[in-house]
């Protein structure tokens, strides 16, 4: 519903994903997706093309599926932390403490190629990008629903899978019940056009930002941690 910050039930997987890009098989299959992503400006507006994401978690990582639909899947960029914002891209958003202070970004693009990136504070507050953070022990995949960055047919989706280690965010496992502040957007920008540009209209969220920086918490959705799946 338009105003109201989304919530998920992150569950306790019992087995663990083989992170191939494809989000079909178990213990994805037993996990619920979330609603449609909405515009990020959060003015209702209907998206062309839908997007969702299911999140699971177990002693070693926070677990993330996501389905991305495209009539064409897009992607150049191929190296680590190249300008995935300038292309199609789906990116995490973690506030692990809820606190508003070292939020954490991994976008990908449908090559599988990934930027991260930890903020300290958020940018309304003077937080800046840090792209020398990293996160170790990153594994995932990505698989296309049709062939990539081929104008000349029609495709359905594409599909990533995340294994974010713990210990990257400098966090233990949560305990059942625990809750932190979280997002996911979806970018569909045309080769070459920013996000500031006029497609920024094609941006898309769990929680929308309501017209802020997509890293400013407070707008962001919750996922509470539970034991069973």
């Amino acid at each position: 519903m338009l105003g109201t910050q989304p919530e998920y039930s992150c569950a306790f997987p019992r087995t663990k994903p083989d992170l191939s890009g494809a989000v079909e098989n178990v213990p994805w299959s037993n996990t619920p997706w979330s609603d449609p992503f909405m515009h990020a400006s959060g003015d209702g507006r209907v998206a062309a093309t839908r997007t969702w994401v299911k999140l699971m978690s177990d002693d070693r990582f926070l677990y993330v599926g996501a389905l991305v639909e495209t009539p064409d899947a897009q992607a150049n960029r191929t190296t680590h932390d190249s300008a995935l914002d300038q292309e199609d891209n789906f990116t995490l958003l973690l506030d692990p403490a809820g606190d508003g202070r070292d939020l954490f970004a991994i976008v990908t693009n449908a090559h599988g190629a990934i930027r991260d990136a930890r903020f300290a504070k958020p940018p309304s507050q003077g937080g800046v990008e840090e792209l020398a953070w990293n996160c170790p022990g990153l594994d995932g995949g990505v698989r296309v629903q049709g062939t990539l960055n081929d104008t000349s047919d029609q495709d359905r989706s594409w599909t990533v899978e995340m294994a974010i280690p713990w210990e990257c965010l400098g966090t233990a496992m949560p305990a059942p019940g625990d809750v932190w502040r979280a997002n996911f957007m979806r970018n569909d920008l045309p080769e070459g056009q920013g996000p500031d540009s006029e497609h920024v209209g094609d941006a898309r969220a769990w929680a929308p930002s309501w017209d802020t920086h997509f890293m400013e918490p407070q707008h962001w959705g919750r996922i509470q941690f539970v034991r069973t799946q």
